[in-house]
């Protein structure tokens, strides 16, 4: 029977395109599979790397800033409130970097607008006083963040408190002064000496010795022959080379006639 025959080849047509149907349909769910798989995969590695971002941002040892381009803060860290003595974030963002006074004066206002203009990072050392009333020495660096197109979008400010520092380097250069003052109006020639050679004497040396520093200095000079009598250059040799190796000096005995 012909009807037969090609309502047999009809159905057979008929199975074969379902069953090429459901490869392409198992093929795609495949794909749709991996691709969710992948997808899923990409989300958790991206939680991951948030978290990790976050993490290193709250226990970072300087003080983060987060701002764009007009100077409003984004995000802030911990120890940026713990610098400035902020009460909190939300405080904290009230402050727009551009356009707040003190940071003005300050010179991070410029250094921003600089940094945005020139796309380097900027860095500076100022004094400043908070908003909240508390004054620092600060160290700020200042890096730009740019988009795909190479415009910065975004900035990062990381600030230092570096006040304990400067007070330190200020008491060290004022003790210097005192010392050198001191060493300068003595009546007694002062000598300081490193590893045998002489380093350092005073203007009372040279008044008393009549040898300039410069003369005890030359390399083929003996500094201590010059100054101390032949009699009594071996015990200062031995009594310089003691206080060198921070042993004491024994007391010399007198002879009694």
């Amino acid at each position: 029977c012909v009807g037969c025959v090609w309502g047999g080849w009809g159905v057979y047509y008929d199975i074969k395109t379902k069953i090429r149907a459901n490869k392409k349909l198992i093929n795609i769910n495949k794909e749709i599979t991996e691709q969710k798989e992948k997808l899923t995969e990409t989300l958790e590695e991206l939680g991951k790397s948030e978290t990790k971002y976050k993490n290193l941002v709250e226990h970072s040892p300087t003080g983060i800033i987060y701002i764009d381009k007009k100077g409003k803060i984004l995000e802030t860290n911990k120890k940026i409130l713990e610098i400035l003595g902020s009460p909190s974030e939300e405080d904290t963002k009230e402050i727009n970097c551009l356009k707040y006074p003190p940071l003005q004066e300050l010179g991070l206002s410029d250094a921003i607008l600089k940094c945005i203009e020139t796309g380097k990072m900027f860095f500076n050392e100022a004094s400043y006083k908070s908003k909240w009333g508390k004054k620092v020495f600060l160290r700020y660096y200042i890096t730009p963040i740019k988009n795909r197109l190479g415009n910065v979008s975004s900035l990062i400010i990381n600030v230092e408190d570096v006040t304990y520092s400067k007070e330190a380097e200020r008491s060290k250069k004022q003790s210097e002064l005192k010392y050198q003052v001191l060493v300068e109006n003595s009546l007694q020639a002062m000598l300081v000496v490193q590893e045998g050679e002489l380093i350092f004497a005073n203007s009372r040396m040279e008044e008393l010795t009549l040898y300039k520093f410069d003369e005890l200095t030359n390399k083929n000079t003996d500094w201590l022959k010059v100054l101390i009598h032949p009699d009594d250059y071996d015990l200062a040799r031995q009594t310089i080379y003691r206080a060198l190796k921070g042993q004491k000096t024994p007391t010399p005995k007198h002879t009694q006639h």
